[in-house]
């Protein structure tokens, strides 16, 4: 074992606990957006479906997943802090037509024909309810602050988990957000959080809005579940997201299986110039709702995409699987099928259709 036993034992509780959504922060329920939910075809006898009838019986697999994490062998943390790049700003808004920065897990900031969109900001240490328990944030710090942040047209938020949904840096970022787009349901969590509602776009799949920059933004199915409370699983939607500028398409998938959706997507709004898709925390326990890195591979190429870049990995301790798997995986299963993948460090400025080979970082790290 690489950790102590109680660090194990808590590991196990705080992932049952993100599993399960089990947490003690709850929204209001009672609001006037419900007819929009409950008009969705994706609600149905007070809960939010997928689009394949799927079923988490994480509690059926209790026993193997506590045993795994106990007794496993992997090597889920790196031998030393990942470095991280201070974020060049300029850099970035310099890009051309499109840029973008990852900022660690399914962080990142998109510069879009001079726009910047943030996706799912997370700038907290731990990823819990529990603010000293909890997966804890490999490196010692971000590539930047939310106060160092600039004006932000639009964040993008997938789903309400606590690792892509973080309470403080959305209130950090109120004042200098134009708009909030999210999924049904979600904006009931905004609101409570003070987020006046003329700034949150609540869409449904395949739902869009039009922004006034010349951008618009459409939720695009996911397969995932939501919750961040005890009794509230599945009250809200998740959703990936797709960016349609003028010139230039963008796709963040949020957290999600593998299934037709990508390709469905990839038909109606392809081909993508950039897509940012989850590549990490999957495990055989709960193979529906994350996906294996050369599920990402495949996703990538339904999507039509041209250049890939992973989130959702190398950042919190998450899954029963080596820290730096997910990207040898991803980065072989990329060279046999031919797809342009880059493994940026955190804060690193990626400038599209020019983009050099990244720093493989994780080749050197923790192997």
């Amino acid at each position: 074992m690489q950790a102590k036993p109680f660090r194990a034992f808590c590991a196990v509780c705080i992932l049952i606990v993100g599993i399960m959504s089990c947490g003690a922060e709850r929204t209001e329920n009672k609001d006037p957006f419900s007819m929009k939910i409950k008009a969705s075809p994706q609600f149905n006898d007070g809960k939010f479906h997928n689009i394949n009838k799927i079923q988490i019986n994480i509690m059926d697999n209790l026993f193997g997943m506590t045993r795994a994490y106990l007794c496993g062998d992997e090597q889920r943390f790196p031998k030393s802090a990942p470095p991280v790049q201070t974020l060049n700003l300029a850099a970035l808004e310099s890009s051309g037509d499109l840029g973008v920065t990852w900022l660690g897990h399914s962080t990142a900031l998109i510069h879009i024909e001079g726009k910047l969109i943030l996706t799912d900001p997370v700038f907290a240490n731990r990823v819990s309810p529990l603010p000293l328990l909890g997966p804890k944030r490999f490196h010692d710090s971000m590539p930047i602050t939310t106060e160092d942040l600039p004006k932000l047209d639009a964040v993008i938020i997938s789903h309400d988990h606590y690792d892509h949904l973080d309470r403080d840096a959305i209130c950090s970022l109120a004042s200098r957000t134009e708009v909030f787009y999210v999924p049904l349901g979600v904006d009931k969590h905004l609101r409570g959080w003070g987020i006046p509602q003329n700034k949150i776009v609540a869409l449904d799949w395949w739902n869009n809005s039009e922004h006034r920059s010349g951008l618009r933004f459409v939720a695009t199915p996911a397969q995932h579940f939501s919750g961040r409370g005890l009794t509230d699983r599945n009250e809200t939607l998740w959703a990936s997201w797709t960016i349609l500028g003028r010139n230039k398409r963008v796709f963040f998938s949020g957290d999600s299986g593998y299934a037709g959706h990508f390709k469905t997507i990839g038909d109606t709004y392809g081909p993508f110039d950039l897509t940012l898709i989850e590549c990490g925390a999957y495990s055989q326990y709960w193979p529906v709702v994350h996906m294996m890195p050369e599920e990402t591979i495949q996703a990538h190429q339904d999507l039509r995409g041209q250049l890939l870049v992973p989130v959702h990995w190398g950042t919190f301790n998450l899954a029963i699987h080596n820290w730096f798997d997910p990207m040898q995986r991803a980065t072989k299963a990329a060279s046999v099928q031919g797809v342009h993948i880059l493994t940026p460090l955190p804060g690193e400025v990626i400038s599209i259709p020019h983009a050099a080979a990244c720093q493989k970082w994780w080749l050197s790290k923790g192997i």
